[in-house]
């Protein structure tokens, strides 16, 4: 046998892969996917994103006070508030990315739109349709007018 030396000791025991790329959980670094996923799995956000949480809880307390407190709520309408909640989560955790990192990235010279964003509607058309199931859709304001306004100042 010529040219190459067996090393025994490698053959007894696995050594460790020194090429390739880093190695470990890299999703945290490069997107909001790892956060996207431990909000879907029910999971605790990590430290930096623990305020979206509060926001998202505020918000839905808002809501369920809206339709009289979560004691006067069916099981389908407290549901719905959580499916609500879920998607609110979501949403902020890619707007706080897309403030982070910026909505438009440059590739080869050319703008285009942070892959983030695209992700971002989908979430936001849950949250409109759990609030739609909630009985809290858009309703129509008597708004007075300038003119409205000028012609009671006058009257009086």
């Amino acid at each position: 046998m010529t040219g190459r030396r067996i090393n025994r000791k490698s053959l007894n025991r696995k050594e460790k892969n020194r090429g390739g790329p880093p190695k470990g959980n890299l999703n945290a670094s490069k997107s909001c996917v790892a956060a996207l996923r431990r909000v879907m799995k029910g999971l605790q956000l990590p430290a930096r994103l623990q305020r979206i949480v509060q926001l998202a809880d505020m918000e839905a307390n808002d809501l369920a006070a809206d339709k009289g407190g979560l004691k006067f709520m069916t099981a389908g309408e407290r549901a719905m508030l959580s499916n609500w909640k879920l998607a609110r989560q979501c949403t902020l955790i890619i707007l706080h990315e897309l403030v982070e990192r910026g909505a438009i990235q440059e590739k080869d010279g050319v703008w285009d739109l942070q892959p983030g964003l695209a992700r971002l509607g989908p979430f936001l058309g849950q949250e409109r349709a759990a609030l739609q199931a909630l009985g809290l859709q858009r309703k129509e304001r008597n708004i007075t007018t300038l003119s409205q306004i000028l012609s009671e100042e006058s009257e009086s």
